[in-house]
């Protein structure tokens, strides 16, 4: 994206897009974003490609989604996103993933492919050992970082699928 493509980011929710372009304004990008008011689940993305204007080139070669139903936007992402680009998905659950590849194939999209985010947290911290038994215990300790995973996952899975738009051959 910098410096010269651009980032349009769709939100339905008009208090998080101020939380959104506060933040992006904080971190010195909001030249680099554009946050619109738009339910991509019931309107589709915007098809009129001089919507998608800022950066070095007009369309869009990437679509990150996470929404509640992917499927409903698909065809307008299908439509907007220029040849041989890539859309990826999260979805939270497998029913989901399965909805979505198997629409992403339908309209146009190939090597459709999904894979899991497994969460594993590590613990990290500093041990003392005595590194024989012969030295005295409290003149010659060796302190050490370790790290080993919790026992317990925290949080959950989630699952990205990728679809690419392939390119319209010339005969």
């Amino acid at each position: 994206m910098y410096p010269t493509g651009h980032l349009y980011s769709f939100e339905f929710n008009q208090n998080r897009i101020k939380a959104a372009q506060i933040e992006f304004l904080s971190l010195q990008i909001d030249s680099y974003v554009t946050v619109i008011h738009r339910n991509i689940c019931q309107q589709g993305v915007p098809l009129n490609r001089t919507c998608f204007s800022k950066g070095n080139k007009c369309g869009v070669d990437v679509i990150l989604i996470d929404l509640p139903n992917p499927v409903k936007s698909l065809t307008s992402c299908f439509e907007i996103l220029n040849e041989n680009c890539q859309i990826c998905s999260f979805s939270p659950c497998i029913e989901q993933v399965q909805n979505t590849s198997k629409r992403l194939r339908k309209i146009g999209f190939i090597n459709v492919e999904t894979i899991e985010i497994l969460s594993q947290n590590l613990e990290v911290k500093e041990q003392s050992f005595k590194p024989f038994p012969f030295f005295n215990f409290s003149e010659n300790m060796v302190f050490m970082s370790s790290t080993k995973p919790y026992s317990n996952m925290f949080g959950h899975t989630g699952y990205l699928t990728f679809g690419l738009k392939p390119a319209k051959f010339k005969k």
